[in-house]
């Protein structure tokens, strides 16, 4: 996955907060965002 996919997939989970209360939260929990923030930082 390039930095522009990751960026999508965690503005889709901002998004989906919008719509569905705890959803954020629960990308946080199940490990999602970090394991993308951890893929965004090894591209750099």
């Amino acid at each position: 996955m390039n930095a522009q996919c990751v960026l999508a997939l965690i503005m889709g989970a901002v998004r989906a907060e919008r719509f569905c209360d705890g959803a954020l939260l629960d990308f946080f929990k199940s490990g999602c965002i970090l394991k993308w923030l951890e893929r965004l930082n090894s591209i750099e």
